[in-house]
């Protein structure tokens, strides 16, 4: 889940404000003396205090355009580390929320005025540019309301509660249908040496994706002759289309049920163990149809045969071995028992609907490739 990334991946480490209550979240490190918080007040009142984390919320005076969202957003990103650590932040058409931590050296009203002053400054220059504006007053005018909100975050729940809240703003408005997807959505998931790991682009993540899901995508994704034969080095291409996903999940799924010999697709073999014999494997040899019979036939003897078994079947190799060969010769000179036959026919029909599955799965892989999220 989203907030299980967060807890688990991405490790805030802020000061909270503490309560009456007593703090048990082991990522809460609560002060031991409010006295430090610096009070101040124009309309709304400003709480600051060192190492903590805020939410903070800021309007426009009049709505931003798409591009001028954008704008703010990558404004806001390339201030990450260098004035403040970002959390996460959401650009709407007509206001802004953040989740950031201010650095050492730097107040929280001066990374506002930063932020605030910077951004209107490209979107009047941007704006003059373009001659969207007639007048130098509207070219110049402002772009943000005078004042602020801010609130220092208490408990690694109320951060969760406004990540949630800042995730399904664009949701809520009508803009979107897919939070991650939302051109003014950004998380910064980062790994111990800076490099941005942020995967928003995608909504994947707010669909609950189980382990054992993503374990189906990769296994059918590895079962794909197309992947095979353009990835030159072991790497998993996520895509960003969860419909693709679930896809193929759900044929690495049947994969997996037929190479456990789960599956129900091989409860009817398609093949039979024919003659009479022994049933004692001597010399295995392979005749393919067009030699005097109907069916291709794999003899284990003169006499018994396995027959149907088709030549892309018998072919078949995994990690390097020819799985309908091996398995007879390893059992040469042993005479096979009911069970034995029985599941070498349960392994051909697998193999057979394994090369069923793949043709499918490389009709699917196509979309794969159309948008892969950049982890």
């Amino acid at each position: 889940e989203f907030f299980a990334i967060l807890s688990n991946t991405y490790k805030v480490g802020q000061t909270f404000l503490s309560d009456t209550k007593e703090v048990t979240d082991k990522n809460v490190r609560p002060t031991e003396n409010n006295d430090e918080i610096k009070i101040t007040r124009r309309h709304l009142p400003h709480w600051e205090l060192k190492g903590a984390t805020y939410f903070i919320t800021f309007r426009t005076v009049q709505e931003l355009s798409v591009e001028e969202q954008k704008l703010i957003l990558n404004h806001i990103v390339n201030g990450n580390e260098k004035f403040y650590t970002l959390i996460a932040v959401i650009v709407m058409p007509d206001h802004v929320h953040l989740l950031l931590t201010p650095k050492e050296d730097y107040d929280l009203s001066r990374i506002m005025k930063g932020i605030k002053g910077v951004s209107a400054r490209q979107i009047n220059l941007n704006r003059a540019d373009k001659n969207v504006r007639s007048t130098k007053k509207e070219t110049s005018g402002s772009i943000w309301q005078d004042e602020s909100f801010d609130r220092i975050i208490r408990d690694q729940n109320e951060l969760n509660e406004k990540l949630d809240y800042m995730l399904n703003n664009p949701v809520r408005s009508g803009l979107t249908e897919s939070p991650w997807d939302y051109h003014g959505w950004y998380f910064n998931l980062t790994d111990g040496e800076g490099t941005d790991r942020n995967v928003c682009p995608t909504d994947i993540n707010v669909k609950n994706i189980t382990p054992e899901e993503i374990f189906y995508y990769i296994y059918a994704t590895l079962y794909s002759n197309t992947y095979r034969t353009r990835i030159d080095f072991p790497r998993v291409p996520f895509t960003k289309d969860y419909e693709v996903f679930s896809e193929m999940g759900e044929y690495g799924k049947r994969l997996v049920d037929l190479h456990l010999l789960k599956s129900k697709d091989i409860d009817t073999p398609v093949v039979r163990f024919q003659g009479r014999g022994e049933d004692k494997i001597d010399k295995v040899r392979y005749e393919s149809v067009g030699t005097g019979h109907d069916l291709p036939r794999v003899y284990i003897n003169n006499d018994q045969y396995f027959e149907g078994i088709k030549p892309e079947v018998w072919g078949y190799q995994i990690g390097g071995y020819q799985v309908c060969d091996k398995w007879l010769k390893d059992r040469k000179g042993r005479r096979l028992s009911l069970d034995d036959i029985m599941h070498y026919c349960r392994v051909v029909t697998s193999l057979e609907k394994t090369i069923e599955v793949q043709k499918e799965i490389d009709d699917i892989y196509i979309e794969v490739e159309k948008g892969i999220i950049e982890l």
